[in-house]
């Protein structure tokens, strides 16, 4: 009997260690992705700010303006990897360029 409670409570601890592993995993991927996110939403804005089009290729972009209505959307993501927004003031306008990370382009 005690034998038994020691087997169960040793699977136990192991089945918690490796959920908390795969957690910890799952967010460093998280992050990563969400930092290029970051990078291609600061490209993004720049690029819709000169010529105000962006060629989305592997992610979503979206800019918004102070009310949150949408005034660009480029792109479509059915699982997103990563998330990131950047601000970019254009013709006297502070506007929201949201990016969705999909996939490795």
């Amino acid at each position: 009997m005690r034998l038994g409670l020691a087997v169960v409570g040793l699977a136990g601890v192991f089945a918690l260690s490796s959920i908390l592993l795969n957690y910890a995993h799952a967010i460093h991927l998280m992050r990563a992705h969400s930092l290029k996110a970051w990078a291609i939403a600061e490209e993004a804005a720049r690029e819709w700010a000169s010529s105000g089009a962006v060629t989305a290729d592997g992610f979503e972009v979206t800019v918004r303006n102070t009310e949150g209505w949408i005034v660009y959307k480029k792109g479509y993501c059915r699982t997103v990897l990563g998330y990131a927004y950047t601000f970019i003031i254009y013709n006297n306008t502070l506007y929201k360029v949201e990016v969705a990370y999909c996939s490795p382009p």
